[in-house]
């Protein structure tokens, strides 16, 4: 049976401010909080790096690892990232080798652990779990991306303060976090971040803020007694900039690929829409999006096979369903709390195959043509294909730009999606 379905390749624009010196700048905000006061010859400093793609953080690393040198510090980068990377040694490495972080690349010693151990315990009774490798330590800079959180919403959402408490926490620390329950999700990572400050050497933070096309846009360095200060007013930069799809009401969201780099569901449920029972803040105006199915068509390389998240989805193909990593996979959503998210969609043989089943079904109880959307990833959406009727909608919003020309949602000889992103 064959289906015509025009697609337009549209544009839109979001906020493009972005830091090109980096450099320049870590160095006058590591000087704002005299960071050089807190390094003595021959200290070990540790430099947290987490599993996600934040911009140009193998250069934000050396950058940093050069201070420490100049002050007469030994630099390591510390894996810092919870259970991911199926919660080894060597799974955490092969997650910062694809983003540039490698004693290779930078010049100095990148370590990861599979162990940790209790720092003390809350008022409570419950253990407060820490990498191992902070015992070697005599001081640590903590650095991670200010965002929202995929599976809440609060005035502190991911940021320094998850990046002490489940990053440094491993997998030990980021399982029983989670299991205290989503609901308090947000509280309880400041419980465990708060002890950890007041009982680990940590000089300083650096947090950093994306624009919408995910180049660093700010940097500020901090004391560690500012982290929630700056988690919190970062947040509200990150939430007014957040890339959102043009329309709420989709039939068939097609996604070229999901993975880690992207977010820690793979496809960011800010943007596909969420589980947003928990914490929404009065003030807060996320719409969630109505998306009747979702087709993911590949995973990215840097994700080593974790799909967490592809519960999300309605459809798969077998390409992707190949490259997973079961043992990896599931061992991030068990500690996450969130075992519905590695349940695995239905499977088709292509492209083709799936694209087809779905136009099929619309067609049996939509007499209009289906509203359809084709974008790159979940953090890439300047661009994507939109069906012609959303484009209707869309073509008087001086927010959006197409070019006259026309596409068709068709296939190559392999049933792969002729339409690049």
């Amino acid at each position: 049976m064959k289906f015509k379905v025009d697609m337009k390749l549209i544009k839109q624009t979001f906020e493009s401010k972005e830091i090109l010196n980096i450099k320049e700048q870590i160095e006058t905000e590591l000087k704002k909080i005299n960071i050089k006061r807190r390094i003595y010859p021959g200290t070990k400093i540790g430099i947290t790096a987490g599993s996600r793609g934040i911009d140009r953080i193998d250069e934000v690393l050396a950058i940093v690892s050069n201070v420490i040198v100049e002050y007469g510090g030994s630099p390591i980068v510390i894996a810092s990232m919870g259970s991911h990377g199926g919660a080894t040694r060597e799974g955490q490495l092969e997650i910062l080798k694809h983003y540039g972080i490698s004693e290779e690349n930078l010049g100095i010693p990148v370590q990861a652990s599979d162990r940790t151990f209790v720092l003390g315990k809350l008022d409570n009774g419950l253990r407060i779990y820490v990498n191992d490798l902070v015992k070697i330590l005599d001081g640590l800079i903590i650095i991670n991306r200010i965002k929202v959180h995929t599976s809440f919403k609060a005035d502190i959402e991911s940021g320094l303060n998850k990046m002490v408490a489940i990053g440094l926490g491993h997998h030990d620390g980021a399982s029983l976090i989670h299991s205290l329950g989503v609901q308090n999700l947000h509280k309880n990572i400041l419980k465990f971040a708060e002890q950890i400050i007041m009982r680990l050497p940590i000089i300083g933070g650096i947090g950093i803020l994306e624009n919408s096309y995910d180049r660093i846009m700010e940097i500020h360095a901090v004391e560690p007694n500012n982290f929630q200060k700056i988690d919190k007013e970062l947040l509200i930069k990150c939430k007014k900039i957040l890339p959102r799809l043009p329309v709420d009401n989709i039939d068939l969201l097609i996604i070229h690929e999901i993975g880690k780099n992207f977010s820690g569901t793979g496809m960011d449920s800010n943007i596909v829409g969420g589980i947003f029972n928990y914490n929404i803040e009065k003030n807060d105006s996320f719409t969630i999006p109505q998306i009747k199915e979702i087709l993911v068509l590949d995973i990215s390389k840097e994700s080593n096979g974790n799909a967490h998240g592809i519960g999300w989805a309605t459809a798969i193909t077998k390409k992707l369903y190949n490259k997973i990593d079961f043992k990896t996979t599931y061992i991030n959503s068990i500690t996450s709390g969130f075992l519905w998210k590695s349940r695995i969609p239905m499977v088709f043989a292509t492209e083709k195959d799936a694209i087809t089943t779905f136009l099929k079904i619309f067609g049996n109880y939509n007499k209009q043509e289906p509203r359809i959307i084709v974008i790159k990833n979940t953090s890439d959406l300047d661009k994507m294909y939109v069906t012609k009727e959303i484009w209707e909608g869309l073509k008087d919003n001086r927010a959006f730009f197409s070019e006259d020309c026309s596409y068709q949602l068709d296939f190559n000889k392999q049933g792969e999606l002729d339409l690049t992103l």
